[in-house]
């Protein structure tokens, strides 16, 4: 059920994207609940952990502006 408006959670998948000072990066294709009333996502534990754990293995180009994109059910940084 969701936190928000009491909806209910339906599996999806979700493109996650994190700022870091200079650098977007963007997780494709997610593991989510998604809130089928307000569309809130929601990510499991496990996958919050594995999200940590690959965007700190990024290696960020030395450009002003950069947009880093990793499919997630790729095991490689570069998808």
């Amino acid at each position: 059920m969701c936190v928000f408006c009491e909806g209910k959670l339906e599996s999806a998948v979700t493109d996650y994207i994190k700022n870091r000072e200079t650098h977007v990066v963007m997780v494709r294709e997610v593991p989510c609940e998604e809130c089928a009333q307000c569309g809130e996502k929601f990510f499991d534990d496990s996958i919050v952990k594995e999200l940590e754990e690959r965007l700190g293995n990024v290696h960020y180009l030395p450009n002003e502006v950069a947009i880093t994109v990793i499919k997630y059910g790729c095991k490689s940084i570069v998808a």
